[in-house]
């Protein structure tokens, strides 16, 4: 059986005697084991799920108008910078800043930046470029580094510029504003491509500011093929 602690652990989507519902709950599993370090394995609702920034006591909840896409993003995050995942976590208060709610918002923001067609001008460019043996492809791969970078933009924005409750509406906008172009997402991508994600340049990007107009940090692109499962 695999391992859901292991980094390599997959959920095995494709299988047809899997049940949805309990693969939802492995992976979900997964990511609150990887997120808080604990070995144990967690009742299926409960408020220790907002301690990890869903909004109630079930996460599936969270799921709807995303789905497997969302999750896949975050057990993604969860596995490839897991370290800075929790570092996100613990730094800010998720009764308001709802890290995995929020995760799943930038999912389907990166997914709406694909279908409106804001990302044809990257995908063009990648698709004539060779690709590595094992890699995404470079849909998968440009997906999920937008949902990066908007993920560490929204931390940015939120710690650099000591935001709070009243703030989370106007924060979702400006960031759903910027990923609603075709300029603005090449430069959330061109930003995510600097690969600033490291302890000191974060707090750089803090220190600076840490609003609107400083890059974000990069996530890597290892464990892609696993979304395309």
């Amino acid at each position: 059986a695999a391992d859901p602690e292991s980094p390599d652990f997959v959920p095995p989507s494709q299988r047809s005697d899997d049940d949805p519902v309990v693969w939802h709950e492995r992976v979900l599993q997964t990511v609150y084991m990887r997120l808080t370090g604990t070995k144990e394995y967690c009742v299926s609702q409960g408020a220790h799920w907002q301690d990890i920034g869903f909004q109630g006591h079930s996460p599936l909840t969270d799921l709807r108008g995303v789905g497997m896409l969302g999750l896949h993003h975050l057990l993604w995050v969860c596995t490839v910078h897991c370290e800075k995942a929790r570092r996100i976590l613990l730094d800010v208060d998720q009764s308001c800043y709802g890290f995995c709610a929020t995760s799943m918002s930038f999912s389907l923001m990166a997914l709406n930046a694909l279908r409106s067609g804001h990302l044809n001008a990257e995908l063009r460019r990648r698709i004539g470029q060779p690709q590595r043996s094992g890699a995404a492809t470079p849909a998968v791969a440009v997906v999920a580094e937008l949902y990066g970078a908007l993920v560490h933009r929204h931390y940015r924005m939120w710690r650099g510029g000591r935001k709070q409750r009243k703030d989370i509406g106007f924060v979702m906008r400006d960031i759903d504003l910027e990923c609603g172009s075709a300029k603005g997402v090449r430069t959330l991508l061109r930003e995510y491509g600097m690969g600033q994600w490291g302890e000191k340049n974060l707090e750089a990007q803090i220190a600076a500011g840490g609003g609107e107009n400083n890059a974000p940090a990069g996530f890597a692109d290892g464990g892609l093929q696993n979304m395309e499962q």
